[in-house]
């Protein structure tokens, strides 16, 4: 039997889940409402719908952010109850790189981005190769007013996309090209895509250590003396 993976993106308020077997997408859902009370139904809903059980699941594959705190939580958690409940490998799946691997046909480096709080935004550039994202450069946490050109320092024709322009489309400068609007959120189809490769090249996370990557850290964190020496987003 070919590899049968369940994927799960719960950036975003809205989750969605994903079936991959083969290569192939065969079903995404996209229920509505927020994902600490849609994510468990919708797994059901799509495992019934393929005729899968639980255990027919080779890997589960989980965006792990940056994202925000609870989204993350509540994947994360979700993925890991499921893959040590039925033996499933696990694999977890940065969100920028889900973001740019939702990118057009037509685009050839991207700056996707997702949203920081405190007018700052976590950002990273990519190089589409075959279809697949590829890194130009470590994830940076920067102001919203920063991106463009932190963007543009890979190109001039660079694409920007990812949940934020949803806040600040209105304020976009002039000569800014954005992917579409449909690809500016991660999806799950995205996240399962990317695990494919992680899955045939056998690289796979450790149920136990596998952690979050948040936007930003936690106040207390950021109050902490060891913060001064650079955050997350900007030492990943």
């Amino acid at each position: 039997m070919s590899e049968r993976i369940l994927a799960l993106e719960t950036t975003e308020t809205n989750a969605t889940v994903a079936a991959w077997e083969a290569n192939r997408l065969l079903v995404e859902l996209r229920p509505e409402g927020r994902s600490a009370q849609t994510l468990a139904p919708a797994i059901r809903e799509l495992l019934d719908r393929l005729g899968w059980k639980s255990r027919d699941v080779q890997c589960v594959a989980v965006g792990i952010g940056p994202g925000s705190f609870t989204g993350l939580r509540v994947g994360i958690t979700t993925a890991k109850m499921f893959a040590y409940a039925t033996g499933a490998k696990l694999i977890g799946i940065d969100t920028l790189e889900a973001l740019a691997a939702g990118a057009s046909n037509e685009t050839k480096r991207i700056s996707v981005a997702v949203d920081a709080q405190r007018e700052e935004i976590v950002a990273r550039n990519f190089q589409i190769v075959d279809g697949l994202p590829v890194s130009l450069g470590p994830q940076r946490l920067i102001s919203m007013d920063q991106w463009w050109s932190f963007g543009r320092e890979v190109g001039e024709d660079v694409i920007f996309a990812g949940p934020i322009l949803r806040r600040i489309e209105k304020k976009v400068p002039d000569g800014i090209v954005l992917e579409d609007r449909t690809r500016w959120n991660p999806l799950a189809s995205h996240i399962g895509r990317l695990a494919v490769k992680r899955y045939e090249q056998g690289q796979f996370d450790d149920i136990w250590t596998l952690l979050p990557c948040y936007s930003r850290p936690s106040a207390a964190e950021e109050r902490s003396p060891s913060y001064a020496l650079g955050t997350p987003a900007q030492s990943k």
